[in-house]
Protein backbone atom coordinates (compact mmCIF):
# COMPACT_ATOMS: atom_id res chain seq x y z
CA UNK A 1 0.00 0.00 0.00
CA UNK A 2 1.68 3.26 -1.36
CA UNK A 3 1.66 6.44 1.27
CA UNK A 4 -1.32 7.72 -0.31
CA UNK A 5 -3.65 5.22 0.21
CA UNK A 6 -2.64 4.64 3.65
CA UNK A 7 -3.43 8.41 3.95
CA UNK A 8 -6.85 7.76 2.13
CA UNK A 9 -7.38 4.58 4.11
CA UNK A 10 -7.34 6.66 7.31
CA UNK A 11 -9.44 9.37 6.41
CA UNK A 12 -12.31 7.17 5.88
CA UNK A 13 -11.48 5.00 9.04
CA UNK A 14 -11.82 8.79 10.69
CA UNK A 15 -15.12 9.43 8.72
CA UNK A 16 -14.45 11.36 5.90
CA UNK A 17 -16.86 10.56 3.36
CA UNK A 18 -17.72 11.95 -0.07
CA UNK A 19 -19.11 14.98 -0.26
CA UNK A 20 -18.38 15.89 2.99
CA UNK A 21 -17.33 20.17 3.86
CA UNK A 22 -13.98 19.45 6.02
CA UNK A 23 -11.76 22.68 7.66
CA UNK A 24 -8.06 20.43 7.76
CA UNK A 25 -5.93 22.37 10.60
CA UNK A 26 -2.76 21.05 9.87
CA UNK A 27 0.84 20.11 10.57
CA UNK A 28 3.02 19.02 7.65
CA UNK A 29 5.91 18.14 9.57
CA UNK A 30 4.23 16.11 12.25
CA UNK A 31 2.46 13.94 9.89
CA UNK A 32 5.65 11.94 9.54
CA UNK A 33 5.28 11.33 5.54
CA UNK A 34 7.02 11.15 2.46
CA UNK A 35 3.99 12.80 0.96
CA UNK A 36 4.49 16.10 -0.84
CA UNK A 37 1.98 18.63 0.41
CA UNK A 38 0.26 18.31 -2.95
CA UNK A 39 0.11 14.83 -2.42
CA UNK A 40 -1.49 15.24 0.81
CA UNK A 41 -4.35 17.95 -0.32
CA UNK A 42 -4.69 15.84 -3.37
CA UNK A 43 -5.55 13.17 -0.74
CA UNK A 44 -7.86 15.01 1.12
CA UNK A 45 -9.70 16.45 -2.40
CA UNK A 46 -10.07 13.24 -3.60
CA UNK A 47 -11.16 12.16 0.18
CA UNK A 48 -14.02 14.56 0.07
CA UNK A 49 -15.09 13.79 -3.77
CA UNK A 50 -16.35 16.27 -6.45
CA UNK A 51 -19.13 16.78 -4.31
CA UNK A 52 -17.58 17.73 -1.17
CA UNK A 53 -15.09 20.31 -0.41
CA UNK A 54 -11.59 20.59 1.24
CA UNK A 55 -11.08 24.18 3.63
CA UNK A 56 -8.14 25.27 5.14
CA UNK A 57 -7.46 28.06 7.42
CA UNK A 58 -5.32 30.64 5.83
CA UNK A 59 -4.67 32.92 8.39
CA UNK A 60 -2.68 36.01 7.84
CA UNK A 61 -2.21 37.75 11.61
CA UNK A 62 1.25 37.73 11.58
CA UNK A 63 1.40 39.36 7.78
CA UNK A 64 -0.76 42.45 8.07
CA UNK A 65 1.24 43.95 10.96
CA UNK A 66 3.78 46.12 10.76
CA UNK A 67 4.92 48.14 7.25
CA UNK A 68 2.27 45.37 5.76
CA UNK A 69 -1.08 46.57 6.94
CA UNK A 70 -2.88 45.26 3.50
CA UNK A 71 -4.85 41.90 3.28
CA UNK A 72 -4.85 41.07 -0.27
CA UNK A 73 -6.73 37.68 -0.60
CA UNK A 74 -4.35 37.01 -3.85
CA UNK A 75 -1.23 38.21 -2.35
CA UNK A 76 -1.10 38.17 1.16
CA UNK A 77 0.11 34.50 2.07
CA UNK A 78 -0.93 32.55 4.89
CA UNK A 79 1.09 32.50 8.13
CA UNK A 80 0.17 29.20 9.51
CA UNK A 81 1.73 25.88 7.52
CA UNK A 82 2.74 24.64 5.02
CA UNK A 83 -0.32 22.77 3.80
CA UNK A 84 -2.39 26.24 3.56
CA UNK A 85 0.88 27.97 2.09
CA UNK A 86 0.13 25.43 -0.79
CA UNK A 87 -3.47 24.87 -0.77
CA UNK A 88 -4.00 28.98 -0.95
CA UNK A 89 -2.27 28.74 -4.54
CA UNK A 90 -3.62 26.10 -5.97
CA UNK A 91 -6.32 26.30 -9.17
CA UNK A 92 -10.31 26.58 -8.32
CA UNK A 93 -9.28 27.55 -4.29
CA UNK A 94 -11.52 30.63 -3.38
CA UNK A 95 -10.61 32.65 -0.14
CA UNK A 96 -12.24 34.44 2.03
CA UNK A 97 -12.24 38.01 2.63
CA UNK A 98 -11.03 38.68 6.33
CA UNK A 99 -7.85 40.44 7.15
CA UNK A 100 -6.36 38.10 10.02
CA UNK A 101 -8.03 34.85 9.82
CA UNK A 102 -9.34 33.77 5.96
CA UNK A 103 -10.40 30.29 5.27
CA UNK A 104 -9.79 28.89 1.90
CA UNK A 105 -11.95 25.99 0.35
CA UNK A 106 -12.05 24.20 -2.79
CA UNK A 107 -15.13 22.08 -3.95
CA UNK A 108 -19.32 21.89 -4.32
CA UNK A 109 -19.35 24.97 -1.13
CA UNK A 110 -16.39 26.77 -1.53
CA UNK A 111 -17.98 30.13 -2.87
CA UNK A 112 -20.67 29.24 -0.03
CA UNK A 113 -18.56 28.63 2.37
CA UNK A 114 -16.24 32.00 2.09
CA UNK A 115 -18.31 35.01 0.87
CA UNK A 116 -19.38 37.10 3.25
CA UNK A 117 -16.68 36.94 5.77
CA UNK A 118 -16.24 40.48 5.69
CA UNK A 119 -18.99 41.11 7.00
CA UNK A 120 -18.28 40.24 10.70
CA UNK A 121 -17.48 41.69 13.61
CA UNK A 122 -15.28 38.89 14.67
CA UNK A 123 -13.25 35.96 13.30
CA UNK A 124 -15.76 33.68 13.84
CA UNK A 125 -19.14 35.75 13.17
CA UNK A 126 -22.08 34.02 11.87
CA UNK A 127 -20.96 34.41 8.05
CA UNK A 128 -17.39 33.24 8.51
CA UNK A 129 -16.44 29.90 6.89
CA UNK A 130 -15.94 28.47 10.28
CA UNK A 131 -19.63 29.07 11.61
CA UNK A 132 -20.93 28.43 7.85
CA UNK A 133 -19.25 25.15 8.28
CA UNK A 134 -21.36 24.54 11.34
CA UNK A 135 -24.50 25.00 9.16
CA UNK A 136 -24.26 22.19 6.45
CA UNK A 137 -22.91 19.82 8.87
CA UNK A 138 -19.51 20.07 8.09
CA UNK A 139 -15.98 18.35 10.03
CA UNK A 140 -12.92 19.39 11.24
CA UNK A 141 -9.87 17.59 10.95
CA UNK A 142 -6.82 17.15 12.68
CA UNK A 143 -3.56 15.98 11.15
CA UNK A 144 -0.86 16.10 12.89
CA UNK A 145 0.11 17.69 16.86
CA UNK A 146 -1.42 20.38 16.26
CA UNK A 147 -4.50 20.80 19.29
CA UNK A 148 -3.92 23.76 21.33
CA UNK A 149 -6.49 26.31 23.06
CA UNK A 150 -6.96 28.10 19.52
CA UNK A 151 -7.93 25.31 17.56
CA UNK A 152 -9.89 23.68 20.93
CA UNK A 153 -12.18 27.13 21.40
CA UNK A 154 -12.84 26.69 17.42
CA UNK A 155 -14.28 23.64 18.21
CA UNK A 156 -16.12 24.50 20.86
CA UNK A 157 -17.85 27.96 19.00
CA UNK A 158 -18.25 25.07 16.35
CA UNK A 159 -20.18 22.20 18.68
CA UNK A 160 -22.20 25.10 19.95
CA UNK A 161 -23.11 25.76 16.87
CA UNK A 162 -23.84 22.13 15.46
CA UNK A 163 -25.24 20.95 19.15
CA UNK A 164 -25.85 23.17 22.13
CA UNK A 165 -26.34 20.05 24.49
CA UNK A 166 -23.22 18.20 23.22
CA UNK A 167 -21.06 17.35 25.73
CA UNK A 168 -18.32 14.63 25.51
CA UNK A 169 -18.40 12.15 28.31
CA UNK A 170 -14.91 10.46 28.45
CA UNK A 171 -12.17 13.19 28.38
CA UNK A 172 -9.48 10.72 29.12
CA UNK A 173 -8.62 10.14 25.70
CA UNK A 174 -8.45 14.14 24.99
CA UNK A 175 -6.38 14.28 27.84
Amino acid sequence: MTEKDQLLHDLKALGVKEGDAVLVHSSMKALGTKLTPEEVIDALQESVGEKGTLLMPALTYENVSGEHRVFDSGSTPPCIGLLPTVFWKQPGVERSLHPTHSVCARGALAHRLTVGHQMDDTAVGPHSPFMQLAVVGGKLLFIGDIIDARALLAVGLMEMRINPYAFVTDISKWI
